[in-house]
Order: structure tokens, then C-alpha cells, then sequence
């Protein structure tokens, strides 16, 4: 049979287009094949864990117990890699730029996760969209803390000081985050004359504050308990809504007559929001393993937190931006 040149001319076009499809769906699978590899041999590389503060705050602390048990779950290295600066913001925003393939990962919660998004406008990534939780690691309560040197005991005592002193009493902790608030907090219920200065992270207020330089820091109990006990600070108050039984004579905020104070700070993983659901349930699995070790529970109460690896940490955070919501309008705290 043969062919006029419109007919063999449309017959090419056609074959040409079952050419360009099939190539097509050959890239298709072939990609869908490779994605489905990657994710079934998760992790075959090193996974890097940031912590968004500088080195030995209550987030590094957590992160360096952690890192070890997950790595053997893991079968690879889980490297804790610090980026401070600008109050856990610098740190995160790498994270969310990162690749969302699992071998980026974030250890967040309540002051990164929940304070931020309350009180920083204008940020150029979403503290809560930008990020899938992973799981719970911990909680803690925050400790004020002053220098022994004050002549104070007590609440009162310290707001009388500081009146007496106006200008001259200042507190300080890494800005936007659960411990300012608390400070500014403080401030608005008991009347004290304080001036909140703005650092990098808890370890160099806390520096500062056994200097001499600050009178108070407010931080978490787990990275303060060992200065308290070693007399090298005083706590003033806690949190929590009880009293704490490795600091049984230290009163709570509302003992003190300071109401509706943040309790309790959530810790946990976090992963880049667009990470694959399979990777997000290989690291579960295997932080829910880690949580089952006695070896790390134990390690996690003497380090004066209270071990949450059973609790579901999306929703915990969800409850914890209604609460802050509410205070981020009582203080009046809004931050560029």
C-alpha cells in the first residue's frame, strides 16, 4: 500500500507523539522507582541534627543525649550541629531550607515552634508550616535565677530591690522565646524596675549572670539545676505549677503571687515540612525506641527533665499556640 505525503507525514506526527509519551512515562517511572529506592534505604548517609542555639542550652543538652541512641537505631551518624543567633530563628530557617529528604532535622518545640509564631511578624519562613513534627523528646519547667550576691530571698524582696535601684537591675535571655516572655511577664505583674537585655542563647546569660552583670536569667531547670545546687546561682521561683522535687524549697510564680505564667517548655524533633511520610515514620519509629531505653529516661530526669516520648508532639505544640496566643496579646510583645 502505498502512502501520499500528507498521509506518511501524519502518520510520523502521530509516532512521534507515542515516542515522546512513552519516553515520558519511562522518566516518570523510572524517577517514581528512584524516589521509592531513596526512601526504603533511608538514612544511607549522615543525618544532621541542628540545634538553633548556641552550645549548652536545655535544646543542645536534650539533642546531645538523643543523638548517639538515635544514630544506632539509625544505623548512620547523627551529627548535632549548632546555629545560633536571633533567638533559635537563624538555626530554623536553615532547616527549612534545607533538602526535605530526612537528612536535615531540627530540635524545636515550644520557644521556636510556638513562641516565635505568636510574636515575630514579618518572619521570612512559618515556624509552624515550614515544619512536620517528628516526635516528643522532654518537657521543663524555667527557673528565675539571680545572682547570690543580691541581698534578696524572695519575690517580693527582689521587685523591692529592684524599685530601689531603678535603672541599674537588668535580666536577660535569648529574645522572643518562653524565658523573655516570662521576664516581661514579671515585669507587668509585679511592677519591678528591670531592663531585659537580649542574648544569643541561655549559656551566655547565664555566663553573665554568674558574672555580675545580669541579676537575673530565666532559663530551663535542667540547664540551671547544677549552678543552684552548687550554690553559684539562687533560684528565685519556678514555673511549674507545683513545686519541684529536686528543688522542694523553691516557691512556684503563683506562690510568689505571679499568675498565668508559661508552665512547661515542650523539646522534640522536627523535620522540613515537605519531608516524605516514610522518612517521618522511620525517624518516629526509631525515637520511640530510643525513649524506651532506661539508660535514657534516666538520663533525661537527671538532667531535670521529665521524659514525653509517648505524647503526641503535634498536638501538644497545637495547644500550646492557643495558650500563647492569648499571652502574646496580654504583653503586647510584638517583634519584627
Amino acid at each position: 500500500m502505498n502512502l501520499n505525503a500528507e498521509q506518511h507525514g501524519s502518520l510520523g506526527s502521530v509516532t512521534r507523539r507515542w515516542t515522546a509519551r512513552a519516553l515520558l512515562a519511562v522518566v516518570v517511572c523510572a524517577s517514581g522507582l528512584a524516589f521509592a529506592q531513596s526512601e526504603s534505604s533511608y538514612p544511607s548517609r549522615p543525618i544532621k541534627l541542628i540545634v538553633p542555639f548556641v552550645p549548652g542550652g536545655p535544646n543542645d543538652i536534650a539533642a546531645r543525649l538523643i543523638a548517639p541512641h538515635l544514630a544506632e537505631r539509625l544505623k548512620t551518624s547523627v551529627i548535632v550541629t549548632n546555629i545560633g543567633g536571633a533567638g533559635g530563628r537563624i538555626g530554623s530557617k536553615a532547616v527549612t531550607a534545607a533538602p526535605p529528604d530526612g537528612y536535615t532535622i531540627m530540635i524545636g518545640g515550644t520557644n521556636l515552634n510556638v513562641v516565635i509564631p505568636a510574636v515575630f511578624k514579618g518572619l521570612d519562613y512559618d515556624p509552624v508550616k515550614d515544619f512536620v513534627p517528628v516526635g516528643a523528646i522532654a518537657t521543663d519547667a524555667m527557673v528565675l535565677a539571680i545572682h547570690p550576691g543580691l541581698p534578696v530571698k524572695n519575690v517580693a524582696e527582689f521587685v523591692q530591690y529592684s524599685k530601689s535601684h531603678p535603672g541599674k537591675v537588668n535580666a536577660g535571655s535569648a529574645p522572643g522565646i518562653g524565658p523573655h516572655f516570662v521576664i516581661e511577664l514579671f515585669k507587668l505583674r509585679t511592677g519591678a524596675d528591670m531592663t531585659f537585655v537580649p542574648y544569643k542563647g541561655a549559656a551566655l546569660a547565664i555566663q553573665d549572670t554568674l558574672g555580675g552583670h545580669l541579676a537575673m536569667t530565666v532559663t530551663n531547670k535542667a540547664v540551671l539545676l547544677p549552678l543552684i545546687q552548687k550554690n553559684q546561682l539562687r533560684a528565685l521561683a519556678v514555673t511549674s505549677p507545683s513545686r519541684m522535687a529536686d528543688m522542694p524549697d523553691v516557691p512556684t510564680l503563683k506562690e510568689s503571687g505571679v499568675l498565668d505564667v508559661p508552665s512547661v517548655n515542650w523539646y522534640g524533633l522536627l523535620a522540613p515540612a515537605a519531608t516524605p511520610p516514610a522518612v517521618v515514620s522511620r525517624l518516629q519509629s526509631a525515637l520511640r525506641e530510643v525513649g524506651k531505653l532506661p539508660a535514657v529516661l534516666e538520663g533525661i530526669r537527671k538532667l531535670g527533665l521529665e521524659p514525653e516520648f509517648e505524647e503526641d508532639f503535634g498536638a501538644a505544640l497545637a495547644a500550646q499556640r492557643r495558650e500563647w496566643a492569648v499571652i502574646a496579646r496580654e504583653s503586647r510583645i510584638t517583634l519584627e
